[in-house]
């Protein structure tokens, strides 16, 4: 199981071995019953405010919050900045995963 918040950035062209990988993370912090309550997958098209809100969002009935956000690499540069800032405070209960057809999150 991952402990403590963990945040994964998964770049390239292959999106099934992006998906593969993160599913082996997804299985270690849900199981098949929690996995519905706790598990949210967002792509950088959908609501900036509802990726947000499900970053500050407790777990239900399970340990673990697992947060997928696809095409990272389309966020406006501002709203990458933001990301990275909030994976500065991510709470332990959280585990987020990136997937990115290139590496686009730097503190630098």
């Amino acid at each position: 199981m991952v402990r403590g918040g963990a945040a994964y950035l998964f770049y390239g062209e292959e999106d099934f071995l992006k998906k593969e990988a993160s599913e082996k993370i997804i299985s270690s912090c849900l199981n098949s019953e929690t996995r519905k309550l706790n598990y949210d997958v967002y792509s950088a098209k959908d609501n900036y405010a509802d990726i947000l809100t499900s970053l500050k969002s407790l777990p239900f009935l399970s340990d673990k919050r697992v947060i997928l956000v696809r095409d990272v690499e389309t966020f406006p540069e501002f709203r990458k900045k933001e990301l990275l800032e909030s994976l500065k405070k991510i709470s332990n209960h959280l585990c987020i995963i990136f997937h990115t057809k290139k590496p686009v999150l730097s503190d630098g």
